[in-house]
């Protein structure tokens, strides 16, 4: 006889039906609440928008106009949902927002990362928003991509095929470390030697990341249209000895033109020169020894250099030794062998009227007698020993990178170089490298808050700035404050976008605009590495092209210093059926440079000092929403007052010019007055000549 059936009552009949009831509603909200949250409507905070869906925040300024677009959070894995967090934080004219994970059942809530915009307080016309993350895993790398369609892009970093503005630049996502473009293998591909965390849109937008992120950056990637800001520690340069978690926060901030944010973002976040540097230098040419005799150079090739440059009636602000005077590299000395008597020979320049200047570095060679000294004494970067120096590979060999983070250190390198100044009778030096890719992978180094390898290059730099306004280094990263000459990088002896003539103006606008007004342009024709333009420091056979190294002087006589290597004197006028005499033409270039340019780029250095402002300035900075100005590369402005437009094509006797508003006097037809903004098409510019525009409303 089977068992009857469990007799449930009406009551619990009902309920169980309530129970189910409450069931299905409790699993309707919180299939609602996992799966729709992730849809909420956008919010909005002020002038921005945030759709968390499509991750998409949106700034639109007053008259509803989208100035900003970006992709917040890209690498947000599924089933990430967002939580508003705004309430729980009491945070007022901001937006928080908890991305968590609510559906992996081994997760509970589990809190990938927090984000918040939060919108400041405008002063004056400037508005400015913060975006922040704040990472709950060791593994999350917070990523947002800022779009970078419909303006103009300028900033970040110099670069070896710089371009102005940046529009057609491909750099794929890496840490953004200064690298040294000359010898890297992919050096297309990577951030140069004078690097801000900084962009600007001619949108007049901003953009700025907090110098203690680990940055990794991408521009336009792929050609996608967007710059992507990363913050991740690890498989990374950056240092985490404590472990942190990565975050991610930068500033967004906008104005009613390009000009005027840069203006106000500059002077509220960037130092100002602190100083002007040597006045000499900034009026007389430097004549370096590298290009033309590169590693070969020795006293009677100096003496008899100076001879040619007197000989020739062309006047100088010093003459600088270069690469391979020492015995070893990291030795305090001259090379005995090839300088006999550099003490010698140094007082005869100075008799002729020459200061002297050597080239220097951080390095210290295995075979050079300081090695061992660095190494007893504990002043090289060290392994992650700790014990034994992090051996680095330059473009001289192997050795010891001097550990600037030790004041020990520091002043070791400083008595050595006065002391070779004050034995041979030396004015100054040259200092070359900084860059963060001769820091070694892992490393240790006397500050234990040293994590990021770019702070080696503004540590070098402030050491370096010790010795006087002379110096000159070849990288910046906040070091606005030294009023010394930043150096551009090596340029190759071409014609071309590649690290050639083409880049000089886009080089010099980057750097002013990156908060560096006192540009050294390179040496007048480039560095004549050869027809690959790989560098090599023995090559001697190739002079720069004729033409290339002409219009490439007459450009560098309106920037801030000139200086040569490759001498006029070596090209022979007889074989030319230009008409043109180098050397005639070098002197009048010099004058120029002496007497009208040099008074020009003193009255700005002041500027630059109270205000911040470039010294050589993009045309937009005359006519900031005019979009051949905000486009023009091969044109540039002393201040306010002089518009230039040199020749950077072969064979090219005219061009197309811009002038942007204003009123301005063409000094090569007859003084005539033009009204800006209005295109000169096929402007005549003869190979001894240079177009120049002086601003008649500049006061």
């Amino acid at each position: 006889m089977s068992r009857p059936m469990c007799h449930i009552s009406k009551k619990q009949r009902q309920g169980l039906m309530a129970l189910s009831v409450v069931a299905l509603i409790f699993a309707i909200l919180a299939w609602y609440y996992v799966t729709q949250h992730g849809r909420m409507a956008v919010q909005h905070v002020g002038p921005i928008k945030f759709y968390p869906e499509t991750h998409e925040l949106y700034i639109v300024n007053k008259t509803h106009d989208v100035v900003f677009k970006a992709w917040l959070g890209n690498p947000l894995p599924h089933p990430i949902y967002p939580l508003d967090c705004t309430r729980q934080f009491q945070t007022s004219n901001s937006l928080c927002i908890n991305w968590v994970d609510m559906e992996t059942p081994s997760k509970v809530d589990k809190e990938y990362a927090r984000m918040e915009v939060t919108v400041k307080p405008p002063e004056a016309n400037l508005h400015c928003i913060t975006v922040e993350w704040t990472s709950f895993m060791l593994d999350f790398a917070p990523m947002d991509c800022i779009s970078l369609t419909d303006a103009h892009w300028f900033g970040g970093a110099s670069l070896y095929r710089q371009l102005w503005p940046l529009d057609d630049t491909s750099i794929p996502m890496q840490p953004y470390l200064m690298k040294d473009i000359l010898v890297e293998s992919d050096r297309h591909d990577v951030w140069g030697s004078v690097l801000e965390n900084y962009w600007l849109s001619s949108k007049g937008v901003a953009v700025l990341v907090d110098e203690d992120v680990p940055l990794h950056v991408s521009f336009n990637q792929d050609f996608s249209q967007t710059l992507c800001l990363k913050s991740e520690y690890l498989d990374s340069p950056y240092q985490n000895q404590q472990v942190k978690y990565p975050h991610l926060k930068y500033t967004v901030c906008y104005s009613e033109d390009i000009k005027s944010v840069h203006q106000q973002v500059y002077n509220r976040w960037f130092p100002k020169p602190q100083g002007i540097p040597d006045e000499r230098m900034i009026k007389s040419p430097i004549w370096s020894t590298w290009a033309r005799y590169k590693t070969f150079v020795n006293e009677t090739q100096v003496l008899d250099f100076a001879d040619e440059i007197l000989q020739h009636n062309l006047s100088n602000s010093q003459i600088e030794i270069d690469d391979k005077y020492t015995t070893s590299y990291g030795a305090y000395d001259f090379n005995q062998t090839k300088f006999p008597d550099a003490a010698g020979m140094i007082r005869k320049l100075k008799k002729k009227g020459f200061r002297v200047t050597s080239w220097f570095h951080p390095f210290t060679n295995l075979e050079s007698p300081n090695f061992r000294e660095g190494i007893n004494h504990g002043y090289w970067v060290r392994d992650v020993s700790n014990s034994v120096p992090a051996l680095v590979k330059w473009w001289q060999g192997e050795g010891a990178l001097l550990d600037v983070t030790d004041n020990r250190s520091r002043q070791w390198y400083l008595n050595n170089l006065q002391s070779m100044r004050s034995d041979y009778g030396l004015d100054s030096f040259k200092f070359d490298a900084g860059e963060a890719d001769f820091f070694p992978v892992h490393y240790n180094v006397t500050s234990q808050e040293f994590w990021n390898p770019n702070e080696y290059c503004t540590q070098y730099a402030q050491l370096v700035s010790e010795l006087g306004g002379m110096i000159e280094v070849r990288c910046g990263h906040q070091t606005q404050n030294l009023p010394i000459f930043v150096r551009m990088f090596d340029k190759e002896s071409s014609w071309s976008h590649d690290n050639g003539l083409r880049t000089m103006i886009p080089s010099a606008l980057t750097q002013g605009i990156l908060g560096y007004p006192f540009i050294l342009p390179d040496m007048i024709g480039g560095n004549a590495y050869g027809g690959d333009g790989v560098f090599d420091s023995t090559n001697l056979k190739d002079l720069p092209e004729r033409e290339l190294f002409i219009r490439w002087m007459e450009l560098t006589a309106y920037l801030p210093a000139m200086q040569f290597s490759i001498a006029p004197w070596q090209y022979s006028d007889a074989d030319a059926d230009d008409g043109v005499s180098i050397v005639d033409l070098s002197r009048e270039m010099i004058r120029i440079h002496e007497e009208e340019v040099t008074p020009l780029i003193v009255r700005y250095a002041q500027e630059a000092l109270s205000e911040g402002y470039p010294i050589i300035r993009p045309l937009w900075w005359l006519d900031p929403k005019h979009e051949d100005a905000l486009t023009c590369d091969s044109e540039f402005l002393i201040g306010d007052a002089v518009l230039v437009a040199p020749i950077l094509e072969p064979h090219s006797r005219s061009r197309d010019i811009f002038l942007p508003k204003g009123r301005w006097r063409d000094t090569l037809r007859r003084d005539r007055i033009i009204e800006g903004p209005r295109w000169l098409r096929d402007y005549p510019i003869q190979l001894d000549e240079i177009a120049t525009f002086y601003n008649v409303e500049d006061k």
